[in-house]
């Protein structure tokens, strides 16, 4: 009866609330720390930056300058008739100042800043949907980290459970043996489960330590932090669909796929911008300027306005190579974008298949703890009333640990392959844990 009771503490133990940490707040803590996802946020920032640059390209530039020289008797020789020579050749020039403000406005520049900006926008999209990309790895990564935690946490649980029944039939078998009433291989085989346990025991031991630890630094915490893992809240099967139905989901979702598509239309503008290389510029322009060459020449208050056409020759036989570039760069994401597209569907299907076959093994492993308990409880009577032998004994003991340790490992995965079926298919949400 004592057995039974612990295989159905066990199987309820992802089912039962729990003091501890939960899913929850370790997926919240790996979030806030994560180095990768402040990372990726900055760059959202650097392609604000890149925008309001793109943007600022289409506003006046303006400009103010001045200049004072103080000059050491130069020889000053006019360009038109005076009517005293010999005066004007006794004039010292003392100091040249200019002042000068203008103004220029473009008014066409073969449409490079209306592209340039559109472009703008679309790679900031893309460096956003990076934040969406990178927060699903980083909690694939907690994920990971967590259930291997819960899984060598409640495997040291179940293994400590029967060392100690084994040790106590040890010790009973060596009272048996000194009393005649039990062979010595049978003590021997008791001992060396005791033995063998007690190696699984070490083994649970640094799996665990290794797991917290990496859990520790994913969160941001010391990596000898103690903590429990706490006990998972067991979610059904999801409703049977079709794998084609989740990579649909997958195709429409994902964010890194999504990411490709505004990088692809931020190549398609820089195609446009290279080829506005072949048509010509035109700037409205103004100007304001004041000198004062002492004691020759004053000139106050005088303004200038105008328009200026440029177009550059060498973009005839220049701009080929910068449309080359560009297409090449188009034809490459969309290639990069196809291949994302089938990784995403393999993916996809693998995950589905993962999760279906999981849930498909836990009424198995259900079963068998059932089954095994059972046989332990049978093979343990028929052994106290010398109908089984020691050697039966131990292996219905063995089996009834693997049975459940399968179905520890069994429940973790149905969660943790429904939480990745999710992530593949681009719509794990905060409200899922």
């Amino acid at each position: 009866m004592k057995n039974k009771l612990a295989a159905l503490l066990v199987a309820a133990s992802l089912t039962a609330g729990g003091q501890g940490l939960p899913l929850r707040q370790a997926i919240t803590q790996g979030l806030e720390y994560s180095p990768q996802l402040r990372a990726s946020q900055a760059r959202v920032q650097q392609q604000q930056a890149l925008l309001e640059q793109a943007r600022n390209r289409q506003l006046p530039e303006v400009s103010v300058s001045g200049q004072y020289m103080q000059l050491n008797n130069p020889a000053v020789r006019p360009g038109f008739p005076v009517k005293d020579p010999a005066a004007m050749a006794q004039m010292s020039v003392r100091h040249v100042a200019l002042a000068q403000a203008s103004v220029g406005v473009p008014l066409f520049a073969g449409f490079k800043i209306r592209y340039g900006i559109a472009s703008a926008k679309f790679l900031q999209k893309a460096a956003e949907l990076d934040v969406a990309r990178n927060r699903d790895e980083v909690i694939g990564n907690l994920l990971g980290a967590y259930f291997a935690a819960f899984k060598a946490q409640n495997g040291l649980t179940l293994v400590q459970q029967h060392l100690e029944r084994a040790r106590q039939r040890a010790a009973d078998f060596s009272n048996l043996e000194k009393n005649g009433l039990l062979a010595r291989n049978d003590l021997l085989r008791a001992e060396l489960e005791v033995t063998n346990l007690e190696a699984t025991e070490l083994e649970a031991k640094e799996n665990l330590q290794t797991a917290r630890y990496t859990l520790n630094t994913l969160m941001g915490r010391p990596g000898e932090t103690a903590f429990e893992i706490d006990s998972l809240g067991f979610r059904g099967l999801q409703p049977e669909t079709s794998s084609d139905e989740w990579v649909q989901k997958a195709l429409q979702n994902r964010p890194d796929l999504a990411a490709l598509a505004q990088r692809q239309q931020a190549a398609d503008m820089a195609l446009k911008v290279a080829r506005a290389d072949y048509l010509p510029t035109v700037s409205l322009s103004a100007g304001y300027i004041n000198a004062d060459i002492h004691p020759m020449l004053t000139v106050t208050n005088a303004l200038n306005a105008g328009l200026s056409l440029k177009y550059n020759i060498a973009s005839l036989y220049k701009t080929k190579a910068h449309l080359a570039e560009a297409e090449a760069r188009r034809q490459e994401l969309r290639f990069t974008r196809q291949q994302s597209e089938d990784g995403i569907r393999v993916q996809t299907v693998r995950a589905f298949q993962a999760y279906q076959q999981v849930g498909q093994k836990l009424p198995v492993y259900r079963k068998a703890v059932e089954q095994a308990t059972e046989n332990y409880r049978i093979v343990k009577n028929k052994y106290d009333n010398a109908l089984a032998t020691a050697t039966d004994l131990l292996d219905a003991d063995v089996a009834l640990l693997q049975a459940r340790l399968n179905l520890v490992y069994g429940q973790a995965d149905v969660l943790q392959n429904r939480y990745v079926l999710l992530q593949q298919a681009g719509i794990l949400q905060p409200a899922d844990f």
